[in-house]
């Protein structure tokens, strides 16, 4: 069996190109557990305390660095979901994220939902994903 991932976008759903409806992905390879991230530093610091949108791109590097320690790209991303603090604002959350996931060839599925809290009072996002790697990759 060929190693493949197919991001499936029906015709008769909106097209957006921010994301997939749906990622398969089969064959031989690796599948990656992404925990989530928040916008720490490598000190244990929240960066950008009250900027959404900066959290969240914040959040995108660690994700990437996480992937990289795991010998895999972003693009190998086929599910990521944002938890956003109940009272964020949801779009500028998005756009934070937007710069990564535009660098994407195909982007992955993504589900956004609001949270209550998290595990810090600081933390605004919290994002946590799945990466599968063909073999040969």
């Amino acid at each position: 069996m060929k190693n493949l991932i197919q991001h499936i976008n029906p015709e008769q759903l909106y097209n957006n190109p921010a994301y997939s409806h749906a990622v398969v992905a089969q064959g031989a390879g690796r599948t990656i557990y992404l925990g989530g991230q928040n916008s720490l530093s490598k000190e244990g610091k929240v960066l950008f305390p009250g900027d959404i949108k900066g959290q969240s791109a914040q959040v995108m590097q660690n994700l990437t660095a996480v992937l990289e320690a795991a010998n895999a790209l972003p693009d190998h991303l086929v599910k990521l979901t944002m938890h956003i603090v109940q009272g964020q604002n949801l779009q500028e959350g998005y756009e934070g994220a937007q710069p990564f996931l535009s660098k994407l060839k195909h982007p992955p599925a993504v589900t956004m939902a609001y949270v209550a809290g998290l595990a810090h009072p600081d933390y605004l996002v919290e994002i946590d994903g799945v990466a599968f790697v063909p073999d040969g990759e």
